[in-house]
């Protein structure tokens, strides 16, 4: 025999390799499925035509011919019974080499295939007890063409090395499949998380949707019924009495349809695409200058922009409450991975005491349910207040805590 290869490999060249055999088995289940069985097919028709070709007159050609079929049929079983297969193989090598001296090359590569299954697919028993098959075979062999003197020992003892190969390309296959597998969990646990913190966001936006709609709606109901009550008591007493309660009825229900307006075409706005330049107008209205800067593009998630439009709505409304501000400068950067959001006006920052600080933790709690955060405080660069969000673009790692120049120093409550 010659020797097939000599020399050690590289141990990213057997990594390479590993790959490309992982990537040739398993790239479908179809061709998974039929691997083995073609492949089974494929070396019993080459040993049996190497039989008729090479030993038609030998007396032992009929139980050849059958230890030919045998290791066929033994491959097609490797993949889904890999010691029943690698015993198959194994004995169609020893029964070739007790009858002919010499087992045809399809069976050698059918032991090559074997120690390559069982690294790559069979459990850590099934290698046990199967490995110690091949080399019992090899061992057959080895015994066969020594007492013969057709061999050297050496020459039929380093096939072992290509058995060892083998397995060793599966075993690196095996853990790279390993490897996809932990990523594609780790992706998908992710994408879970993901989607829980955007059903929580969710969930929050619609607890401060009702409490918004009970306020608006339990105080002018409220005031009706009173004005309602306080009529139907003085209607046969004076008459003349009820017109002022009807009156104040009717100005209580203008101002709470009025207002659940208002409130319901900002939340179509914010549904609708979250158009920042909507947010200008009032504020205009109440006489502060106000420059919006966009760059990039917009994110495709509603729930990104939507978070978006109500930090910037929420500062700009502080800045008309609490700043007694001239100007205020919005910009919203785009980027692949991060979004940066920024409010600033050149008020006096805490210039009222009548807020809550209820509008800084909606900004905190929406940022924070998608990753991000967000930072608002007296400018460290001149006069006014400062708001400052990064919201991590789904997909990407998180934002750092704002800081700079323009940071801000302190938090006021709105």
């Amino acid at each position: 025999m010659d020797r097939p290869f000599g020399g050690g490999a590289r141990e990213g060249a057997w990594l390479a390799l590993a790959i490309m055999v992982d990537d040739a088995l398993g790239r479908s289940r179809r061709w998974t499925r039929h691997a083995y069985p073609l492949a089974g097919f494929a070396l019993g028709g080459i040993g049996v035509v190497q039989l008729m070709a090479e030993s038609s007159g030998h007396r032992w050609l009929g139980p050849a011919l059958v230890a030919a079929s045998v290791n066929g049929g033994s491959v097609a079983l490797l993949r889904r019974r890999p010691l029943i297969g690698t015993l198959g193989v194994s004995l169609a090598i020893s029964e070739m080499a007790v009858t002919l001296g010499v087992p045809v090359f399809a069976t050698f590569a059918a032991a090559v295939l074997a120690a390559l299954t069982l690294a790559r697919y069979g459990s850590a028993r099934t290698a046990l007890a199967g490995y110690p098959m091949l080399a019992a075979a090899t061992s057959v062999v080895a015994v066969r063409e020594v007492s013969a003197g057709t061999d050297s020992l050496f020459n039929v003892v380093y096939p072992i090395a290509y058995f060892g190969g083998a397995g060793l390309l599966g075993w690196l296959a095996r853990q790279r499949a390993a490897q996809v597998r932990a990523a594609a969990e780790h992706a998908a646990a992710l994408e879970r998380e993901r989607v829980h913190l955007r059903e929580i966001a969710a969930a929050q936006e619609r607890t401060r949707i009702a409490r918004d709609l009970h306020d608006v709606i339990s105080h002018g109901v409220s005031l009706m019924v009173v004005q309602a009550e306080a009529a139907g008591e003085v209607l046969a007493a004076s008459p003349e009495r009820v017109g002022p309660a009807l009156d104040a009825i009717a100005v209580t229900g203008r101002a709470a349809i009025g207002d659940l307006g208002r409130m319901l075409g900002v939340l179509r706005q914010a549904g609708d695409g979250a158009d920042l330049a909507t947010l200008l107008a009032p504020v205009r209205a109440a006489g502060i200058t106000v420059d919006l800067a966009q760059t990039g593009t917009p994110p495709d998630d509603e729930a990104m922009r939507t978070v978006v439009y109500r930090i910037v709505q929420e500062a700009l409304t502080n800045t008309m409450k609490h700043a007694r501000a001239a100007h205020a400068a919005v910009r919203v950067e785009y980027e692949d991975r991060i979004i940066r959001v920024e409010v600033l006006d050149d008020g006096v920052a805490g210039a009222t005491s009548g807020g809550s600080g209820l509008g800084l933790v909606g900004m905190r709690e929406r940022a924070q349910a998608l990753g991000g955060d967000v930072v608002a405080g007296r400018r460290t660069d001149g006069p006014g207040f400062r708001v400052c969000a990064r919201l991590p673009v789904p997909g990407n790692e998180g934002a750092r805590r704002p800081s700079g120049p323009g940071g801000a120093a302190g938090v006021v409550a709105t």
